[in-house]
């Protein structure tokens, strides 16, 4: 969109640049496991964002120093680059204080997971705190994409052993499978999940050369059974090994996308209705929906909060077997209604996806997570941390002259441009007041209809591309607009001059607050309200999902 918008951001993080190599680790036949002493402080994190790479200082000084579970010295970057990377991670929800590896790694049994990397252009930063999500709700990826690199991984070392990776590849046409070594193996994973996740960038990550490297103490070595590895510094080629990381990166590809299963990650999907305006008390009634991938198990641990202005209202509800539950709180104006889905589950073997939390670090007003550190991706099961939270401001827009007939919500994606339409609600005879509605990541638009005219309200300046698209949003969800002249401004006092010279003015109190949130429905099944009375929540109501993309 020609505009881009700036989002407000209370804290940067430090970041530390990786080198091209570092100390890594193989604990495959025919190499050394010499993970016996290392030990790495690890600092745990206070939310959502607890998984981290491992690194630790070297000696003390400012050179950070990565500890790779094991390096391939074939690269597949299709310029410069360096050797390929698998990638501990730790969940620092479960290590706190020192951490050592405690042992070579087996999926599940192992105090850390394996990953490979995502974005082929992007460092791999210190200090930098991971989110585990489900692969599809990555917003670099579609559907399709996350099918693909499900498939990869699904059938890749060394989340199955180089044996049995070799022996599904012999079984299903692949003639070198016996040929191969795990050096080759990595870079052929890492290319065409390169290839997939970078698909835009126009490369191949196609074989490109071979490092030439030394045997490296630490954390385990570079791998000893790969050919070409030589004494000294530079780069060297090899034919057999390039014909068999490309066929293998070929085959690879061409698999068949793998379906997520129905037991993945529960995320959350929070969402807000309209808030309404109560009859006594100067209350007004937010109806909250929340709505899970799936219900929770005997072995999770994961509970549903409701909060207005940090304090909790009522007890919090264990989450079981439901998809869906709904509450509906009663609270002031200007303040802060906010809801957490927080706990543990015990996750089965599947494919996840590893995001640091977006930054705007480059200036260019949209936060993403490829700013602040590289994207990663593995196979992992067992007990993972789970936190989604979503809060919602209002306040009140008075009108100080003139009827309002009807007002319609709309909201602006500040990323993509996406308008949303929200609601429509007829407003009584004589009212001079209805609500603001404000979200994160979001600019929000009012349409207020009086006569034969209209104007809109953003809580933000926008161009005149996205005026005209909540204009077309406008038309299409509300009839009852029939193309009345309408001039959009941000929020203050304002001058609204409608036809034949008729002029009506309108006053917005109270600045915008942006919370999170993305989609509104409209339900009302348990109400909780400010007193901290909290009546049961039956959860049985299964409405059909609308996964936030």
């Amino acid at each position: 969109m020609a505009n881009k918008f700036k989002r407000m951001l209370t804290a940067m993080l430090a970041l530390v640049v990786v080198s091209t190599f570092a100390t890594p680790l193989f604990a495959e036949s025919g190499t050394t496991w010499r993970a016996n002493n290392m030990v790495v402080n690890v600092t745990p994190s206070d939310n959502e964002y607890n998984f981290m790479i491992v690194a630790d200082k070297d000696n003390g000084s400012l050179q950070t120093n990565f500890y790779y579970y094991e390096t391939s010295n074939h690269v597949v970057q299709k310029t410069g680059g360096g050797a390929v990377h698998l990638i501990p991670v730790v969940n620092t929800a479960k290590v706190r204080g020192n951490w050592n590896p405690n042992g070579p790694y087996i999926l599940g049994k192992s105090n850390y997971d394996v990953v490979y990397c995502c974005d082929a252009k992007t460092p791999s930063e210190a200090g930098v705190y991971y989110k585990r999500i489900n692969l599809e709700d990555s917003e670099y990826y579609t559907e399709e994409q996350a099918k693909k690199i499900r498939a990869i991984l699904t059938n890749a070392y060394p989340f199955i052993s180089v044996k049995e990776m070799k022996d599904f590849l012999a079984a299903n046409g692949f003639k070198p499978a016996n040929e191969l070594d795990t050096s080759e193996i990595i870079s052929a994973v890492q290319g065409a999940i390169w290839s997939i996740a970078n698909k835009d960038s126009g490369d191949k990550y196609d074989y490109l050369k071979t490092a030439k490297l030394n045997q490296k103490l630490g954390w385990g070595g570079y791998m000893n059974e790969v050919e070409n590895t030589l004494t000294g510094g530079g780069y060297t080629t090899s034919t057999g090994a390039k014909e068999r990381i490309n066929t293998l990166k070929a085959f690879l590809l061409a698999l068949p996308g793998v379906e997520a299963k129905d037991n993945q990650i529960v995320i959350s999907n929070i969402s807000f209705a309209k808030p309404v305006e109560a009859t006594s008390n100067d209350l007004y009634t937010v109806a909250v929906n929340v709505e899970l991938n799936h219900g929770a198990d005997e072995n999770d641990n994961i509970v549903l909060a409701a909060y207005i202005d940090g304090k909790q209202i009522g007890n919090a509800i264990r989450v079981g077997k439901a998809t869906n539950y709904t509450l509906t709180l009663n609270a002031k104006a200007n303040s802060t209604v906010k809801v957490v889905v927080s706990g543990t589950q015990n996750l089965e073997k599947g494919v996840y996806f590893y995001v640091p939390k977006p930054v705007d670090v480059d200036g260019d007003g949209i936060a993403t997570s490829r700013e602040v550190s590289q994207n990663l991706v593995g196979v992992a099961n067992g007990e993972t941390p789970i936190r989604a939270e979503a809060d919602i401001s209002f306040e009140n827009v008075s009108f100080k002259s003139g009827e309002v007939s009807n007002i319609s919500y709309m909201f602006i994606n500040k990323e993509t441009g996406e308008v949303k339409f929200m609601k429509k609600i007829d407003v009584n005879e004589g009212a001079t007041s209805a609500p603001i509605i404000s979200m994160e990541g979001y600019v929000s638009a009012m349409f207020m209809k009086q006569a034969t005219s209209g104007m809109f309200w953003f809580s933000e300046e926008v161009d005149e591309e996205i005026q005209n698209a909540t204009i077309a949003c406008l038309k299409a969800h509300n009839p009852s607009y029939k193309g009345h002249n309408a001039i959009a401004f941000g929020a203050g006092n304002h001058t609204l001059e409608f036809k034949k010279n008729k002029f009506a003015t309108y006053s917005f109190d109270g600045d915008v607050v942006y919370t999170e949130n993305e989609t509104v429905v409209e339900e009302e099944e348990t109400v909780v309200e400010e007193t901290g009375k909290n009546n049961k929540n039956n959860g049985n109501n299964k409405n059909k999902k609308n996964k936030n993309k």
